[in-house]
């Protein structure tokens, strides 16, 4: 299971802030081919949150 904003993996009821997944892996079901356009839209909502994670330890 992810958090559908952010592509965390869900690990005891909550985002693990160190694995992100996007297309199959990110639908926590059985390996089925995904539309493009969907993959993409969970690609960018990860590599957002891994940015944001990054520029808050910067300025932390």
């Amino acid at each position: 299971m992810t958090d559908p904003e952010t592509g965390r993996v869900v690990v005891g009821g909550r985002p693990d802030p160190r694995v992100h997944v996007a297309g199959d892996l990110a639908g926590g079901g059985p390996f089925l081919v995904s539309g493009i356009p969907g993959v993409a839209a969970k690609a960018h909502r990860a590599a957002r949150s891994v940015l944001a994670a990054g520029n808050a330890a910067r300025t932390a």
